[in-house]
């Protein structure tokens, strides 16, 4: 009797079902086929999803997909946000592989809205801005993005969240979470803005009714990018960390989707799948025909700009001028710098000093949708699975770019080093079934490697470990005698045994805490 009755309550209140996906890197790139369609971005950007991931996007492109780093591969959709980078105290920047991605998919219903729905097939969205300088707390948009600072053996950890970079070390890694919006027009795939056509529901960014000009309540899409920045030195007021767009704050993090699920799955796990699954993929009947973690894990690409964004020197790629202390609000100004190629594309052009301008303002200016007979129309065919028309966006101006100190100087372009993300795609693949998305049941096998290199500019400590599943990162770090190599294996190893311990400790201490925040739509 009372198994039947947990079961009618899930039912009844499907606002805290929610499952969740957790992946590995795909590649770290500059591109985006949603504000820079068909061209070199304005900063590099850390992608997840499909790898059919490319400059120009449509769904049709998605499903092109050989491989997705998510565990259900029925889900194809592409996800990116700008790349974190480490700001050594000699002033170069090394960037800081992922260590993983979580996405949920939570049903977050509000007092009076009935029906929650799967995204249609070609939604298009962003959420944050790479401008934004400041925080406002009665804009729903910048109460969307915020930062953790994960410390699990300090009390202050998981505190709460915060609107920029945390101001200490965070030992065992910064969470980056992003709500994206889930009311959606009925009517538009996108918009010229790529934001118009959602909006945030009434009242808070993850839950609530919908507006009237936005009346189709869709799936909640909310990310956390985790970045192991407690590998690399820190210094207090001296900005280690800075997003690829060259902000030192935070403020400028954003994050982009391209919806790729296959789309009776999606809908048919809307429906289903009610719990709160957490990562027990297992649970949701739609997911089993394409749950395939090892697949998932081996799931990389290399990068199609020729360029090194892994380790460029004193000057970020897109000529991001960092400021020190606060947000740049727009690029940096490069003359006569080589644009890099698009593997499969044009080739390198050069930039000059008239041409400078941002593409993200071309392409919001010269970007539509398409629209269907009537916004009641949409949203029953959104209901029923019915898709949509696609939106269009014009290719835009071309971007500065630099890639090392060296070629900064000559104004030349250096090509990327080849991948070496490949080889650790067997230790992630270990461990991605134990993943228990915001408990955090993700053993450290998942993110540390002695056999992979560690960026540039890493903290010493760290100089032979790498993130497992975070791709396409080169080893310049020259070679080591065998001897030295095995004692930093044992050496890497023991390290690994005990942050697995911390971790199972942080499990432990925050499952019921996590519960109760689901439960009161945290």
């Amino acid at each position: 009797m009372l198994s039947q009755l947990s079961a009618a309550l899930l039912l009844l209140a499907p606002v805290n079902a929610f499952w969740i996906l957790t992946h590995g890197s795909l590649t770290y790139d500059r591109l985006d086929p949603i504000v820079n369609p068909g061209t070199v971005a304005t900063h590099v950007h850390s992608v997840i999803g499909g790898n059919a991931f490319q400059q120009t996007m449509d769904y049709a492109t998605t499903q092109t997909s050989d491989c997705s780093t998510a565990p259900v591969q029925a889900d194809k959709s592409s996800y990116w946000s700008p790349t974190l980078y480490h700001r050594s105290q000699n002033g170069t920047f090394s960037a800081i592989p992922v260590s993983f991605v979580q996405t949920y998919y939570l049903q977050r219903d509000g007092p009076t809205q009935k029906k929650i729905v799967g995204f249609p097939e070609g939604l298009r969205m962003v959420a944050g801005s790479a401008t934004r300088t400041s925080y406002n707390s009665s804009n729903m948009e910048d109460r969307a993005i915020n930062f953790v600072c994960l410390d699990y053996d300090s009390k202050t950890n998981d505190a709460g969240p915060q609107s920029t970079f945390p101001q200490r070390q965070c030992k065992d890694g910064m969470r980056m979470q992003v709500n994206f919006p889930s009311c959606w027009d009925g009517v538009n795939l996108d918009s010229a803005d790529h934001k118009s056509h959602m909006s945030y529901p009434i009242g808070a960014p993850d839950s609530g009714d919908c507006p009237k000009s936005h009346p189709v309540k869709t799936v909640l899409l909310f990310n956390e990018y985790v970045y192991d920045v407690g590998k690399y030195d820190y210094q207090a007021g001296q900005d280690s960390w800075v997003l690829s767009t060259g902000d030192p704050t935070g403020l400028a993090f954003h994050a982009d989707f391209v919806m790729g699920w296959d789309k009776n799955v999606l809908d048919a796990a809307v429906e289903q799948c009610t719990g709160q699954l957490f990562g027990d993929l297992e649970k949701c009947p739609p997911f089993l025909a394409s749950l395939d973690r090892s697949k998932a894990s081996k799931c990389k690409k290399q990068p199609l700009v020729e360029e090194d964004a892994l380790n460029p020197g004193r000057l970020l790629p897109g000529c991001n001028k960092y400021t020190p202390g606060r947000a740049p609000g727009a690029a940096g100004f490069c003359p006569n710098l080589a644009i890099p190629a698009i593997k499969g594309g044009p080739g390198a052009s050069t930039m000059t000093a008239s041409s400078a301008s941002s593409s993200s303002s071309a392409a919001a200016s010269t970007s539509s949708a398409h629209s269907a007979s009537s916004s009641s129309s949409a949203a029953a065919s959104s209901a029923s699975g019915t898709k949509a028309s696609t939106g269009s966006a014009a290719a835009t101006s071309a971007v500065s770019s630099a890639a090392s100190s060296a070629a900064s100087s000559s104004g030349t372009v250096v090509a990327s080093s080849s991948s070496a993300g490949a080889s650790t795609a067997a230790s992630s693949s270990a461990s991605a079934s134990t993943h228990k998305a915001h408990h955090h049941h993700h053993t450290k096998s998942n993110h540390l490697n002695p056999t992979a290199a560690h960026p540039t500019g890493s903290a010493p400590h760290a100089s032979a470990t790498a993130i497992a599943g975070s791709g396409n990162i080169s080893n310049n770090g020259g070679s080591k005698s065998g001897s030295s190599c095995k004692r930093d294996a044992a050496h890497d190893a023991k390290r690994q045994a005990s942050a697995e311990a911390k971790y199972k400790r942080a499990v432990r201490a925050h499952h019921s805490g996590i519960k109760n925040r689901m439960s009161a739509n945290y």
